[in-house]
């Protein structure tokens, strides 16, 4: 947005970014502020401070992103003339049960909601009753990389990255490892989590616990080396940035059910969806069919990677939130 002229302030919770990243970022915006403070009081209190040196603005557009209780507080704190809140979990029962009373009048009140998948549009519009936009969330094209054909006999790596916490199914992979042979299937798993998770799996003999990646080009390699990828979650999903990303690579998948997940459905062999209420026998069963298919040959990788780049490439989603609000992003 600002290669077309458009000037922006960005403000940053709980967040932790390499100097690098804060170069980048500051190079491209007015005024940038981050905190990767947690504590409640001290937040809020940031939150205040920073807002109020911006407050003489009058803004086209303020967008807020997130779940967070202070989001509808901060829109009090800006003059604008339009709110865009974009969403980004399920919006199922479960979801709407932890919202707090400020969040949700944050919801009923910004002038356009935006949320990543057309089934949670659909799902939040009859639970709300007011309009909403669905916009896909943005993630890293990898390259696409076809898998060697003659892979029979070879013990298929299944991987998983991204947070570490017992809803993204951590547990269930690690039994999973301990009762399935190395043979057949060797398990993978990167990301960051507190130090008992990270305790936890490394304790068992056939699963890696590889830590976390920095950039790209790693995650570039990670996902060349995988030959399925497991997202076991009973998160709130909305729709997973780690699935968009191994589909770019043409990475098959399984995943839960859970949020939009079901719109990258492409096909019963590439992209295999089970309920999130599964048992843990009848997950175990779809890992060793998946892992079958896989070792078979009978899965067709480009056509991850197509249906990504017809949906979710970068150039897809900049034109959508372009049409919503690219032109209304001017500070006056």
């Amino acid at each position: 947005m600002t290669s077309c002229g458009h000037q922006l302030d960005l403000m940053v919770p709980k967040c932790r970014l390499d100097n690098d990243r804060r170069k980048i970022f500051k190079s491209y915006v007015n005024s940038f502020h981050i905190t990767h403070a947690k504590n409640k009081g001290y937040l809020f209190l940031w939150l205040l401070v920073k807002s109020a040196g911006l407050k003489r603005k009058r803004y086209d557009t303020l967008y807020t992103n997130g779940q967070g209780n202070t989001i509808w507080w901060i829109a009090r704190l800006f003059k604008y003339k339009q709110w865009v809140h974009h969403h980004h979990t399920s919006g199922d029962d479960a979801d709407l049960a932890m919202w707090s009373g400020d969040y949700h009048k944050a919801i009923m009140q910004c002038d356009r909601l935006v949320v990543c998948s057309e089934l949670i549009r659909q799902r939040l519009s009859d639970q709300l009753q007011r309009p909403i936009i669905c916009i896909p969330v943005f993630s890293r094209k990898l390259e696409f990389f076809a898998k060697k054909k003659d892979i029979s006999g070879l013990a298929m790596r299944f991987g998983y990255f991204g947070r570490l916490i017992p809803e993204k199914g951590i547990d269930i992979l690690c039994r999973l490892s301990n009762e399935i042979s190395s043979s057949r299937i060797s398990f993978h798993i990167w990301g960051t989590g507190s130090q008992e998770m990270t305790e936890q799996i490394s304790q068992y003999k056939n699963l890696t616990y590889h830590g976390s990646f920095r950039d790209r080009e790693e995650l570039q390699e990670i996902v060349n080396n995988l030959d399925g990828f497991l997202l076991l979650s009973t998160h709130h999903e909305g729709l997973p940035v780690s699935l968009l990303e191994v589909m770019s690579a043409g990475v098959p998948w399984l995943s839960t059910d859970k949020g939009g997940i079901q719109e990258l459905f492409v096909d019963k062999f590439s992209t295999r969806i089970i309920h999130s209420d599964s048992t843990y026998e009848e997950i175990k069963a779809a890992i060793l069919q998946f892992a079958e298919d896989c070792q078979s040959g009978i899965i067709e990788r480009h056509s991850l990677a197509m249906k990504y780049n017809d949906y979710y490439a970068v150039q897809v989603i900049e034109r959508k939130w372009n049409s919503l609000m690219g032109h209304q992003l001017q500070i006056v």
